[in-house]
């Protein structure tokens, strides 16, 4: 599996950023696993069964935005 963090590019009202999680599979039983026992965590979640990637939409406070940037913050990983 492969975790790819990405933001969006719209600070809203309340103070808050969209965050992408994107969860790429090496094959459908690996997806299948994760969607049934890991989705705990609150936001929106797709599961993308042509391209084997769950995506997982959540909206932080825009000074994790801006803290990442300050990083020079980029995630992708292997797990």
């Amino acid at each position: 599996m492969k975790i790819q963090i990405k933001y969006g590019s719209m600070i809203h009202t309340n103070d808050t950023i969209a965050k992408y999680e994107i969860i790429k599979f090496d094959n459908l039983e690996e997806l299948k696993e994760f969607w049934q026992n890991e989705r705990s965590i609150a936001g929106d979640w797709e599961a993308h069964l042509d391209s084997l990637v769950i995506k997982h939409t959540s909206w932080v406070k825009s000074s994790e935005y801006f803290e990442t940037l300050e990083d020079g913050f980029t995630l992708e990983a292997d797990f």
